[in-house]
This record gives C-alpha cells, structure tokens and sequence, in this order.
C-alpha cells in the first residue's frame, strides 16, 4: 500500500477512518524499514545509513510495540482494520464525483449561456 492511498482515510470526518490510515501509515513504514534491516544485516542495502543498525532495530521495535497497541484497541473499539475502508471511501468520492459530472452536464443543458459555468468535462 502507498502512503498516498491513505489520504482520503485521513481527510475523514469518521474518527474510525482516521485511525485506520494511521496504522496504515505505521505498518508501511514498518515494513519499509523492516526490509532496510534485512537488507544491511545480509550487506545488500544500496546505502549506508548515517545511524547504526541497533538503532534502526530500537525504532522497528517501538513501532512494532506501537502497531500492537493500536491493534488491541482497534478490537476494543471494533474497528475493522482490513482495507476495505480504503475502498469504500474511495467508491464513495467518486460516486460524489459521477453525482457531480452528472448535474454539471445537466446544467449545462439548461443554462448553455451563462457564463463562468465552470463544470468538468
């Protein structure tokens, strides 16, 4: 998952879609540096970061220890943490965005004059 397929997840009003794009947002990350971690205790990184690997493992530990936290609460507050609500948001914004294509033309139709009309194509 891209960090940027969370932004509607976090622009939300539901406090539920929130919390779900911050722990995608966490778990991205994790794995990412996850991955850094193998791949400079096997010598195959493409760089050599300024930090030691100890450190890099404290900070994949805290945002495992982090990720778990939100999972428990996740179950407490019967959030459903699978991607599913990534989708239905962005099935929902384009919907509004059909919706709103969809009077546009419509409007065009009835006002063809008026001017600074300024509907999609």
């Amino acid at each position: 998952m891209e960090l940027t397929n969370t932004i509607d997840l976090m622009k939300s009003k539901d406090y539920k879609d929130r919390f779900c794009a911050e722990y995608y947002q966490t778990r991205e990350r994790y794995n990412k540096l996850h991955r850094l971690v193998i791949k400079l205790e096997a010598k195959t990184a493409e760089f050599t970061p300024m930090c030691g690997i100890d450190l890099l493992r404290k900070q994949k530990a805290a945002m495992g220890e982090y990720l778990y936290c939100l999972e428990v609460r996740a179950e407490i507050e019967g959030i459903d943490l699978t991607k599913k609500r990534i989708f239905r948001i962005r099935r929902k914004k384009n919907e509004t965005r059909r919706l709103y294509k969809a009077m546009c033309k419509e409007g065009r139709r009835v006002r063809k004059q008026q001017k600074g009309h300024q509907c999609p194509n």
